[in-house]
C-alpha cells in the first residue's frame, strides 16, 4: 500500500507541462485515491477519479480552483508537484563561517 508524498494543507510548487499557466506555489486542498468521488468546483457536480497514465495512485487538488480548459478542476499527479523547502536559519556567509570554526572537544 502506498502513501501520498504530500499532505493536505502543504504548500507545494506546481510544475506541470500540461497546464503551465498554473505553475507556481499552491496549497493542497485534497488527496484523491483512484475511484474516489469528489465535488468538482468548476463542473458543480460529484465526479469519480480515473487514473489515466498516472505514475502515482494519488491525485491532488489545490485550494485555488484551477481550470483544465475543459470546464473541470485540475487534478495533479505527483510528478507535477515539488516539495517547497523552508529557508535555512543561517545565511550563506554565516554557514561558511560556522564551518571554518575549529571543532570544540
Amino acid at each position: 500500500m502506498s502513501i501520498p508524498k504530500f499532505a493536505v494543507g502543504e504548500v507545494v510548487i506546481v510544475a506541470c507541462s500540461q497546464f503551465p499557466i498554473h505553475d507556481g506555489e499552491h496549497t493542497i486542498r485534497g488527496i484523491l485515491e483512484p475511484g474516489s468521488i469528489y465535488f468538482d468546483r468548476l463542473a458543480h457536480r460529484d465526479l469519480r477519479t480515473v487514473p489515466v497514465g498516472a505514475t502515482s495512485p494519488f491525485g491532488y487538488i489545490m485550494e485555488a480552483v484551477l481550470d483544465d480548459t475543459d470546464g473541470f478542476e485540475v487534478i495533479y499527479d505527483e510528478r507535477a508537484l515539488r516539495k517547497k523547502h523552508q529557508p535555512g536559519e543561517l545565511s550563506f556567509e554565516e554557514l561558511v563561517n560556522e564551518q571554518k570554526q575549529p571543532a570544540s572537544v
